[in-house]
């Protein structure tokens, strides 16, 4: 109850009901003749107490904001300075004859950041001398310590500490990156210090003391009208009930307000500089330590990381969608050196897989990833793998990462129709030279065909020749490229598979020329 509201509320609501209580025992409701007047009463009680409420709604809100807002500045400036340190800590050599100055420099770093963000609290509390932890001092010189006691803006100076080493650190070799990216470490410290200036805005200028005044005198004759009022209208009961509930979240809400309105003290509700404080060293002195400062090892395994599995933080495998990656060049090969069954399928097949089928079985859905290349979308359930009528797709790419693609399994449009192939290049088929193609009415003919049978008569086919022209030529080319790529248009295949009858006339040749 350290930090509830409702004690204080309750020190103000009882006594209000008691007095309700006893006005309601001794005078009661008043009769016919006064009821009017009794009424007309409430109904200005209950005007007063609507400006009343939005009036301590307004300051609640207000409140809350520079609670909220405080709180999300001290954050902003911790990471801007952490950031800071962080880059300062990888910005040194890594010349091992300078091992012991690169230590120093590390651990004085340290001590300065501990001080700047205890200095940046103090600064922001009403208490400008409130006790925080930080790291020990030792191995700085006195006599700057007891300069920074005596300073009245303590952040500034320590804040010009860390600059000033810095530069002098970069001359000395300690520092040896580049200037523009030393600078990301100066931008970050001036953008902390510049979120502190903001929080101490907050601490700096209260709420309106006027407004506040208002609210409160106002509740204080509210409360002294509740009791008059509603003895008038009701027993002895409803009275005692209705004053305790309207003064108790009345002031409820008042007292919200009054422990929100200053968040950088040390009471129950404000924010927990303490901790934030505590949180702070211990980060500054995680990076100290040498772990920390060097990235670890890793020992790259292609069979194993190429297949980019998912894992729970717990290290179980998880039982979601993956990718496998298989190398192009040999395609009928997986990432753990098996065969890869699939469909035979010697037109679909890519020209560098072998005639046998295409690769990659176990596949889920493929995420695009650079240097790779996604065919298809995958059809998966979880923890088995996909499965579907037809077998996987595989495209190859001009612009594969040194020979690897991503593969899916293609679905198929409906059962019975195979596989849907979906082309991700330009045919490479060379172009005919005559550019010929017909359409034979009353057969079922085959996709792949692009020429009459000999001896055809007029009568029983419609045969588009192709012209001397580079247009009709070209499209005529690109046709009967997709058609042996497995490229086949919807219409083609709803042709060639018997499903609706082959057209003639001009209908032939409007699908001709969409074709």
């Amino acid at each position: 109850l350290r930090a509830s509201v409702f004690p204080k509320a309750l020190a103000l609501a009882v006594p209000n009901a008691i007095c309700g209580f006893a006005l309601s025992w001794a005078v009661g409701p008043v009769g016919e003749e006064d009821y009017d007047m009794a009424k007309d009463a409430f109904t200005m009680l209950g005007l007063f107490s609507s400006v009343m409420f939005f009036v301590l709604t307004f300051r609640s809100n207000i409140a809350y904001r520079r609670w909220w807002e405080g709180g999300t500045l001290l954050q902003q400036t911790r990471g801007e300075w952490f950031n800071a340190y962080s880059s300062l800590i990888a910005f040194t050599t890594t010349d091992m004859k300078k091992a012991e100055e690169i230590e120093a420099y590390h651990h004085m770093l340290a001590r300065f950041m501990s001080l700047l963000f205890c200095a940046a609290l103090q600064q922001v509390s009403p208490d400008r001398d409130r006790s925080f932890e930080i790291i020990d001092c030792d191995g700085i010189d006195q006599a700057s310590l007891s300069f920074l006691n005596n300073s009245s803006d303590k952040v500034e100076v320590i804040l010009q500490w860390i600059q000033r080493s810095t530069i002098i650190n970069m001359g000395t070799g300690v520092l040896n990156c580049p200037p523009p990216i030393l600078s990301r470490a100066f931008q970050e410290l001036s953008r902390g210090i510049v979120n502190l200036q903001n929080a101490r805005k907050i601490a700096d200028f209260p709420f309106p003391f006027p407004y506040a005044q208002t609210s409160i005198v106002m509740l204080l004759i509210h409360w002294t009208l509740c009791p008059i009022v509603f003895s008038m209208l009701l027993n002895v009961y409803l009275t005692s009930l209705a004053c305790f509930v309207v003064i108790f979240f009345l002031w409820c809400i008042h007292f919200i307000a009054f422990e929100l309105e200053v968040p950088f003290g040390q009471a129950d509700n404000d924010l927990p500089m303490d901790q934030m404080q505590h949180d702070w060293n211990k980060s500054v002195a995680t990076l100290l330590r040498a772990k920390a400062q060097h990235p670890p090892d890793f020992q790259f395994s292609p069979e194993k990381h190429r297949k980019c599995q998912l894992v729970m933080s717990k290290a179980v495998l998880a039982k979601s969608r993956r990718q496998t990656i298989v190398d192009s060049r040999n395609p009928s090969l997986g990432v753990e050196g098996r065969q890869v069954s699939g469909t035979p399928s010697d037109k679909g097949s890519p020209p560098d897989s072998p005639p046998g089928g295409s690769p990659a079985k176990d596949v889920q859905e493929p995420t695009s990833m650079p240097g790779l290349e996604v065919a298809g979308g995958a059809e998966e359930s979880a923890g088995k793998e996909a499965s579907v009528s037809g077998g996987p797709v595989a495209t190859p790419g001009p612009d594969n990462h040194n020979g690897m693609k991503v593969i899916a399994e293609q679905a198929p449009l409906d059962p019975g129709s195979g596989p849907r192939i979906r082309s991700t290049g330009r045919p490479k088929s060379p172009i005919p030279p005559d550019g010929k193609l017909s359409t034979t009415a009353g057969a079922t003919p085959s996709s792949s065909s692009t020429s009459p049978p000999p001896g055809a008569s007029p009568g029983g086919s419609t045969e588009l020749q192709g012209e001397s022209s580079p247009a009709a030529s070209r499209k005529a080319a690109s046709t009967a490229a997709a058609r042996e790529s497995g490229c086949i248009p919807m219409a083609a295949k709803s042709i060639g598979s018997g499903v609706i009858s082959a057209p003639t006339g001009q209908r032939a040749q409007r699908i001709q020329d969409r074709l």
